[in-house]
């Protein structure tokens, strides 16, 4: 079992607003994940200090319920700022493959297949494969 560092609830509170994000306050899973050397959320309520006590004594709001990833609940939506929307589309538009010499590994060309195709709306294309042997 780990022991505590002697902690003060005025530490709790000054760690809570920390981790608080626009105001709200963090989820108690992040909390007992980042909260350094201070008692969990279950210790804490074992000692007496609930959980909406110690956010409102921060002065922090508490985020919706069902707020996992992927469940679009209490989560804000910010709009991407308009430079950044700008550099994806321009890296998807003049997007390249990377060439063997910036792989973390080694590629040796091996093989280069070309070959000529029609599409189902009848567009004739050429595709060219190339293979590499990683090291």
């Amino acid at each position: 079992m780990r022991r505590l560092k002697p902690w003060t609830v005025e530490q709790v509170i000054q760690r809570l607003q920390e981790l608080a994000i626009d105001g709200e306050a963090p989820s108690r899973q992040r909390y007992d994940a980042q909260r350094g050397d201070l008692p969990i959320c279950r210790t804490l309520e074992k000692l007496g200090h609930s959980w909406g006590d110690l956010l409102a004594a921060a002065g922090l709001k508490r985020t919706g319920p069902g707020n996992k990833p992927g469940s679009g609940k209490g989560f804000r939506v910010v709009d991407t700022p308009a430079e950044t929307e700008a550099f994806i589309r321009n890296a998807f538009a003049t997007a390249e493959p990377p060439r063997p010499s910036s792989w973390p590994m080694f590629g040796i060309h091996t093989k280069t297949e070309t070959f000529r195709g029609r599409l189902p709306d009848g567009r004739d294309v050429q595709v060219t494969r190339q293979y590499y042997s990683l090291r």
